[in-house]
């Protein structure tokens, strides 16, 4: 599999997960939504807007001839820029509400590790650009698939 067939594949999935987060907040309308819920809402479709446009804008950038390298050291600046925004808000609720759920614990540890693997990119420490995006994309499509589940289960949870 070529990696921008990989590319395309990551941005349909985070889109359809967004999507479906979407669909089971509108059909569970009739809870009263708290802010765990919608904290966890907004990060599922925020991870899939930003995943979708970190996926499709290498074929963007490499067309207005910029080179490969190039192309995916921007993007990984801008993701490891997102992360630094994402990781702010995360320590705001953090901080606002000691009752903090553990799957948020574990999404914070891996949304240091996109940051992590995006600057190590932006920077140029590894020979390996789009192999080291390609994996800080999976771990983007991981946490939000966490965060998805855990609103799945929370849902869930509110229907017993």
């Amino acid at each position: 599999m070529n990696p921008e067939d990989i590319l395309h594949s990551i941005a349909g999935t985070t889109i359809t997960l967004a999507g479906f987060a979407a669909v089971f907040r509108a059909f569970s309308a009739s809870h009263k939504v708290d802010g765990h819920s919608e904290i966890r809402l907004n990060s599922i479709l925020e991870l899939g807007i930003a995943a979708a446009l970190l996926c499709y804008l290498p074929t963007v950038l490499q067309s207005f001839d910029w080179s490969e390298d190039q192309s995916y050291q921007v993007l990984s600046a801008v993701g490891g820029l997102y992360y630094l925004h994402w990781l702010y808000e995360f320590w705001k609720v953090r901080n606002a509400d000691h009752q903090t759920p553990k799957s948020y614990l574990v999404a914070a540890s891996s949304a240091c590790i996109v940051f992590a693997l995006f600057w190590v990119n932006a920077v140029g420490l590894t020979s390996n650009l789009r192999g080291v995006y390609l994996i800080a994309l999976l771990f983007m499509l991981f946490l939000q698939g966490l965060a998805f589940l855990s609103q799945f289960w929370a849902e869930q949870a509110k229907d017993t």
